[in-house]
């Protein structure tokens, strides 16, 4: 039994290496500060560690750096941060795919799954009779039990029969990552079922969006920063958005696990 998807685990580690990544940024940028300072007093036995890679530089030059390096930072970690959780929905999409054993064997599944029905349903179809009708008014209550009736009878309705044309879509177009990041609430909502109402925001105004205002509004951010343009965003703000994007594929994990990581046929 699968807890999680092999891309949400990586995933994980990759969202757990951007955070220790800034954790040592902005533990590095205080000490910097507090070195330069030193070097300036002339503390004795106080001076700049060279660093790895470049040359050591000015100490004016640094000063004029560390001013810019939050704003910097909140940038790179943002938009680095959706890269890996738009690599994390298409690589799990594939991997569902995969599960259910790749296209033919999906599509051949569902195609039979539905001739079953189709025949399962045959067989009630004198009880369908009331139905088969456009609805009439003062009906209503007819329908209900008619409906109800076949309810308990496992009778498959036409909105079920409807599903081989939704995993055409998933199949062609979802699983093989044609579509974009703007596509992903869409997705969720209307291919899996997935509730995109729910609010798990703790950070200012954020906490009156709920998982698709907050996406978009991130992905927003993530398109200004991939486009060139000049963008302040308070590193707050971001880690807001790191958090939510964290908590946003655990409850899509979770679901997905439970829902649709299940054979229907061997």
């Amino acid at each position: 039994m699968k807890h999680y998807t092999d891309a949400f685990v990586r995933l994980k580690e990759e969202q757990q290496r951007v955070l220790d990544f800034t954790l040592l940024t902005c533990h590095a940028m205080p000490n910097l500060s507090k070195t330069i300072k030193g070097v300036e007093m002339n503390v004795p036995k106080y001076g700049l560690a060279p660093p790895t890679y470049f040359k050591k530089e000015h100490p004016d030059r640094l000063k004029g750096l560390i001013n810019h390096y939050e704003a910097n930072l909140s940038k790179y970690v943002l938009f680095s941060s959706w890269s890996f959780f738009e690599f994390y929905f298409k690589d799990c999409m594939k991997e569902l795919l995969d599960f259910y054993g790749g296209k033919e064997n999906l599509l051949k599944g569902i195609k039979d799954l539905n001739r079953k029905k189709i025949i399962k349903n045959h067989l009630l179809i004198d009880k369908t009779k009331k139905i088969r009708e456009k609805p009439k008014k003062g009906k209503e209550f007819k329908y209900r039990d008619a409906l109800s009736e076949l309810d308990t009878q496992d009778y498959s309705f036409t909105n079920e029969l409807f599903s081989s044309w939704g995993v055409k879509h998933f199949v062609n177009d979802i699983a093989s990552g044609n579509f974009v990041s703007a596509d992903i609430p869409e997705i969720l909502r209307d291919l899996f079922g997935f509730d995109m109402s729910q609010k798990v925001n703790d950070y200012g105004h954020l906490k009156e969006m709920d998982l698709e205002q907050t996406f978009h509004s991130m992905r927003e951010f993530r398109n200004k920063i991939g486009h060139g343009e000049i963008v302040n965003i308070p590193f707050n703000r971001v880690m807001a958005y790191n958090k939510f994007l964290r908590q946003f594929a655990v409850r899509v994990d979770k679901y997905l696990i439970e829902n649709y990581l299940i054979l229907n046929t061997i």
